[in-house]
């Protein structure tokens, strides 16, 4: 009986999550970024201060992982082309310099941070070389409309 009332309470700040949060973060990919930044990087806990006020600290945490478990499922699934529009209207959507975003996620690897943590290690390969293909499918296109930019993607 408990375990059932307390997964109607993760299921409501799922929903409380998605219909107030990730609605207001447009993009698969931006979402992912999203409840990645949820996590502790030291503990491994999800915190979002609004669910935790309203379901507790432990709902809250399950629902922020649920989702981010879930979401993180959608984009492994992606065909590579959706993938690359993604990440690509992720890296345009913050207004910034397109290249310099680029080389930065490149470069920091950003990235690797946003599997969560109980995925399957092939899901977490698989859904990372899928990005670094997606990063140099950008760069490709970024030189062809504009050759005079002088910016390279490291090779690794």
């Amino acid at each position: 009986m408990y375990a059932s009332v307390e997964n109607e309470f993760v299921e409501s700040a799922c929903r409380n999550l998605q219909g107030h949060t990730l609605s207001q973060v447009h993009g698969l990919f931006a979402q992912l970024i999203y409840l990645a930044s949820t996590r502790d990087y030291l503990s491994g806990v999800y915190h979002h201060d609004g669910l935790e006020y309203e379901y507790g600290s432990q709902v809250a945490g399950e629902a922020l992982k649920r989702c981010h478990t879930e979401l993180f499922s959608k984009l492994v699934a992606l065909p590579l082309p959706a993938l690359v529009d993604e990440l690509n209207a992720y890296l345009t959507s913050s207004g910034t310099d397109f290249a310099h975003s680029l080389l930065l996620w490149d470069k920091l690897q950003i990235y690797r941070v946003t599997p969560p943590l109980d995925c399957p290690r092939v899901s977490a390969e698989f859904f990372l070389s899928n990005v670094k293909i997606a990063l140099a499918i950008l760069y490709s296109r970024a030189r062809n409309r504009r050759p005079d930019l002088q910016f390279e993607l490291p090779l690794r």
